[in-house]
């Protein structure tokens, strides 16, 4: 570990054994917070992935965000992102781009889902059609759960508009989830 903080901060074990004497706090932030591994990583990349994942939140936001997740079907949540990440976003376009056309869209928000040049921009998109859904408007609730309904048929995963949730947690974190999963991969 020495090794490695004499590297980390560019200078000499005597500096550093000095610095320690004095209790200097960065010598004691080093070792207290960072494993050597970490610093190795760092040293390499120059970044630690863990820390990328979570560097754009505050504290308060991620106890947020795990006490909101905690309210979420775990399960059904990596189903979600399993299925996102097995297919290639020409394959998901494609698909509802077919739903559509049996649907008899030519335009509206259905439309811009085709649009999408990354896997984030079509979820995006997809998840209006699951607010759609969710309208009292009876006659766009129908179309809505029709296309849903067809597009869970032609891609043989059931999606249920239940899943606004999920797929809202999956945009809301999608830098995380693609980290560590891999989505935008096909």
């Amino acid at each position: 570990m020495i090794q490695k903080i004499v590297k980390l901060m560019g200078f000499s074990k005597n500096t550093y054994f000095n610095w320690q004497k004095e209790n200097r706090p960065v010598i004691s932030l080093v070792k207290k917070y960072f494993s050597e591994e970490e610093i190795d990583e760092f040293l390499k990349s120059n970044q630690i992935k863990k820390f990328e994942l979570i560097n754009n939140f505050t504290y308060e936001e991620l106890a947020n965000l795990i006490h909101q997740n905690s309210k979420i079907d775990n399960i059904r949540l990596y189903e979600i992102i399993d299925f996102f990440k097995s297919h290639t976003l020409v394959y998901l376009k494609a698909s509802f781009s077919k739903i559509l056309h049996k649907n008899g869209y030519s335009s509206g928000i259905y439309l811009n889902t085709l649009d999408s040049v990354d896997k984030q921009q079509f979820l995006f998109q997809f998840q209006k059609l699951f607010k759609e859904a969710n309208w009292d408007d009876i006659v766009a609730k129908i179309d809505a759960i029709n296309v849903l309904k067809d597009f869970s048929n032609e891609t043989n995963f059931n999606f249920e508009k239940e899943d606004l949730n999920i797929i809202l947690e999956i945009l809301f974190k999608f830098k995380m989830y693609d980290r560590l999963f891999n989505i935008e991969k096909n």
